[in-house]
């Protein structure tokens, strides 16, 4: 986390902290922290993370979380159709 953490300043471009927003979701979900994690995906929507990398985000988390109604809806959102 200390090495995003320059990413994630104000100044910087807000791709470059989507980044690293996208990244403090993998880390907070690696520890378990669920809650967190989604925190993260959410503020790197904010910035304007591209819908791609937030899926692949979300269904990442949903597939450790067993969620597997999820992963399937979310497959269907991005292909634009049933699955």
């Amino acid at each position: 986390l200390e090495l995003v953490a320059p990413l994630a300043a104000p100044e910087r471009p807000a791709p470059q902290r989507a980044r690293a927003e996208l990244v403090r979701a993998q880390v907070a979900s690696a520890r378990h922290e669920t809650a967190l994690a989604l925190e993260h995906l959410d503020a790197a929507v904010a910035l304007g993370v591209q819908r791609a990398e937030l899926a692949l985000a979300r269904a990442r988390l949903s597939w450790d979380l067993r969620r597997d109604e999820d992963v399937l809806a979310l497959c269907a959102s991005v292909l634009g159709e049933q699955v």
